[in-house]
């Protein structure tokens, strides 16, 4: 497929610029690239090559070469090579790459400060796992980005998609007893009426 051609084609560059070939070193657009192919892609065999490509990077960037950084597309392809996987915590991972993102971008980094999309992805993650807790965890992650939109931090205001990957998750929470799922429907109704009640009233550009 197309993934393990891309991820072949990465081994080679990396083996000939080992051998000598400056013109061949691999950058952060070719990890990425080979990341977004694993992230289209999905499935669990996808997920645990996502991840072990952006802990390389990571490793390669740590030990000073700039050019192998990850960025905010590296990221949000391994969330959403983890939310389209079977991985038991799959989501779970994705919200830690969440803080870590929001963690690096505090402390200097702020260019991997993550966005709207990057929190829809991990809302996605929570709706597609089989967390009992899917649409609690959904919602305090709607409620983070509403509270700091109206704080100001407009590049990760709820759009349309957010709420309404909340309300699938909602939907989706086919586990636990039926308290979790009276609260599933309380918060995919809540999700529901702010988009016509509260959305409206956030600042808009």
């Amino acid at each position: 497929g197309k993934p393990a051609t891309a991820d072949e084609i990465l081994s080679k560059m990396k083996k000939l610029h080992e051998k000598g070939d400056k013109s061949l070193k691999p950058d952060t657009v070719c990890y990425s690239s080979v990341l977004d192919a694993y992230a289209r892609l999905g499935g669990d065999d996808a997920a645990f090559r996502a991840e072990e490509l952006i802990h390389e990077m990571e490793d390669i960037y740590n030990n000073g070469d700039n050019d192998v950084k990850p960025n905010t597309q590296s990221y949000r392809s391994v969330i959403t090579a983890l939310g389209r996987s079977k991985q038991p915590r799959a989501a779970e991972k994705a919200e830690q790459i969440l803080d870590e993102m929001i963690y690096i971008s505090s402390h200097g980094a702020r260019d991997l400060a993550p966005n709207t999309i990057v929190y829809n992805t991990v809302i996605d993650a929570f709706a597609r796992s089989k967390t009992v807790s899917k649409a609690y965890r959904a919602e305090l992650l709607l409620e983070r980005m509403l509270e700091e939109s109206k704080e100001g931090n407009l590049s990760i205001r709820p759009d349309t998609i957010t709420f309404n990957t909340v309300i699938n998750a909602a939907a989706r929470s086919v586990y636990g007893d039926s308290i979790v799922r009276n609260e599933a429907y309380l918060i995919g109704l809540n999700a529901f009426k702010v988009i016509f009640f509260v959305y409206i009233d956030l600042p808009h550009d």
